[in-house]
């Protein structure tokens, strides 16, 4: 787990807030889209790259390497193999799942 800290103000003053300085810690951290994921039921994330080293011996298209153009597209075959397509959203670097057990 992360835990993402935002600075209230520069001052270090407790009765002091800046809000538009946590405005752009949040915008920078990526804390609205990451909240947005989640609540749409997409709890784990991983990139292609990651994602297909760990399971690409799941699937005869991506095993032993995959010969599609790109990540993404080999780790659709596998998602598309098992079963899986409502379970996932696909983002531009990322595979985004509901359910870890998925």
């Amino acid at each position: 787990y992360y835990v993402r800290c935002i600075k209230p103000n520069d001052q270090k003053s407790p009765l002091l807030f800046d809000a538009e300085r946590c405005r752009h810690q949040v915008e920078y951290l990526g804390l609205l889209e990451n909240v947005r994921v989640r609540r749409a039921g997409f709890a784990y994330r991983q990139p292609y790259d990651r994602f297909l080293l760990r399971y690409k011996m799941t699937c005869e298209y991506t095993w032993p390497n995959h010969l599609m153009p790109t990540d993404q597209e080999a780790t659709r075959a596998l998602i598309d193999q098992h079963g899986f397509q409502d379970d996932v959203a696909y983002g531009h670097t990322k595979l985004f799942i509901r359910m870890p057990q998925t």
